[in-house]
């Protein structure tokens, strides 16, 4: 759970005689793709003679590129988003768990009808809400644990090295670096019930992606001068 940065995953709590069939699913961690590359290259100015060799030569540059699919969360009722029967339409109201007559805590899931991918998401609309109804007053729903995924994370890291020589082995380095360079926004969906509106049937926001990912980091540039000796 730590590593996703995710919290509570909607349990159904309903049953627990039959928690393998209700809560089977995808692990918090599961990030099915991810790409990273690191690069260090020195620019090839050795060859030259005089002033040039002393401003273009020795120049490093180096990169790190990390680019992974989205985080997997799980769709799961708002409170008393189930549905109540007709004898009583408020039987559920002010729960946030309707499948168990006990109304026992933690978050349960709705019905899913249809599939939920989208071919083209946006942040306004991540997934198709029309894949999920709520599930009869005291039954459980069939949605399953983590079955969604969120957006991807993209983060690219750049520097500028150079070692200025002064005395023997006392050297002067200058470096330039930017962290997400490209300052590329990075967004995820929440999966908690406490802070993760967009993921819980019934609330206004439902399906949409309204929140940064805990690790991204506006584009940051800092210059440095680093004596080596």
């Amino acid at each position: 759970t730590g590593f996703s940065e995710e919290g509570m995953q909607g349990w159904a709590n309903a049953d627990p005689t039959n928690i393998r069939r209700i809560d089977y699913g995808n692990a918090e961690n599961d990030i099915r793709h991810r790409f990273a590359l690191s690069i260090n290259y020195e620019l090839p100015f050795k060859n030259i003679q005089g002033p040039a060799k002393y401003a273009l030569g020795g120049w490093q540059v180096n990169s790190i590129v990390a680019w992974q699919s989205g985080k997997d969360f799980s769709v799961t009722n708002a409170s008393g988003t189930s549905a109540s029967p007709s004898s009583d339409p408020l039987a559920c109201s002010g729960h946030s768990n309707c499948a168990s007559p006990n109304y026992n805590g933690g978050a349960d899931r709705p019905n899913q009808i249809h599939p939920a991918k989208l071919s083209h998401p946006s942040n306004h609309e991540w997934f198709d809400t029309s894949a999920f109804t709520p599930q009869d007053f005291g039954s459980i729903g069939t949605t399953a644990r983590n079955s969604l995924y969120g957006p991807h994370f993209r983060h690219i890291d750049f520097s500028l090295f150079k070692d200025f020589p002064i005395f023997e082995s006392l050297k002067l380095q200058f470096r330039a670096e930017a962290f997400n360079i490209s300052n590329t926004p990075n967004f995820y969906m929440p999966n908690n019930v406490n802070s993760g509106p967009g993921t819980r049937l019934g609330n206004s926001s439902f399906g949409q992606i309204t929140n940064m990912d805990p690790n991204y980091v506006p584009r940051q540039l800092q210059f440095a001068l680093k004596l080596k000796f």
